[in-house]
């Protein structure tokens, strides 16, 4: 009659399936790994370089001949200075309306 094949030694095709498919998952999340990094390396120095013309534009913008001298006005950061006016007022027991500019 028939011999019986034996698939002791075949590896399962659902063993091979499941490995192909974690072998593709692993290699399709590394490169999205890399490619959500450089981007956000990208996004991150574009907006960097935006912050840095915006100043160097602000500070243009305040330069002025005085009296034949000329006359540089450096941009502050309100909030910022805001916010440690309020600080320190609020730990002085000041009112805050006081403190801002």
């Amino acid at each position: 009659m028939g011999e019986r094949i034996s698939a002791a030694g075949a590896p399962s095709i659902r063993r091979t399936l499941l490995l192909y498919l974690g072998a593709l998952s692993l290699l399709g999340a590394v490169a999205l790994y890399f490619a959500a990094r450089n981007y956000g390396q990208r996004a991150a120095n574009r907006s960097y370089d935006h912050l840095l013309v915006s100043s160097a534009l602000s500070i243009a913008d305040s330069v002025a001949l005085v009296d034949g001298d000329w006359q540089v006005i450096f941009p502050t950061h309100r909030s910022a200075c805001w916010r440690w006016r309020r600080r320190i007022a609020s730990s002085t027991g000041c009112s805050t309306h006081a403190a801002a500019p």
